[in-house]
């Protein structure tokens, strides 16, 4: 599959600046269209400021489990299906969540 960037959505967060209570992410998420990826594919995540400390987490319809994360770097899931990466960040000035809907396809 060729490279492409995938836009996480904003969902809640806590800033120097303010607050915001946003839906669940998946709530959030399911707005929009879910981006079609192969399984097994390696995500970079980027960010326009690192942040301290974050984790990613992978969400079904049925269940919610930590993702591995080497050098700011995940694996979409290896099963075709609905899927929803929540990443939880930490910043000096604050915390914040962000959500992807991905449809993985099979290869």
């Amino acid at each position: 599959m060729d490279e492409q960037e995938l836009l996480f959505h904003k969902g809640s967060y806590v800033w120097t600046s303010g607050l915001a209570d946003a839906p669940e992410p998946t709530e959030i998420a399911n707005q929009y269209e879910g981006y079609e990826v192969a399984p097994s594919t390696d995500m970079i995540l980027s960010f326009s400021i690192q942040p301290s400390e974050y984790s990613v987490v992978q969400v079904t319809s049925t269940e919610r489990s930590a993702m591995p994360v080497k050098d700011n770097t995940i694996r979409t899931p290896s099963e075709p299906g609905t899927y929803f990466i929540v990443v939880y960040g930490e910043w000096p000035a604050g915390t914040g969540t962000y959500v992807v809907k991905l449809e993985v396809i099979p290869k």
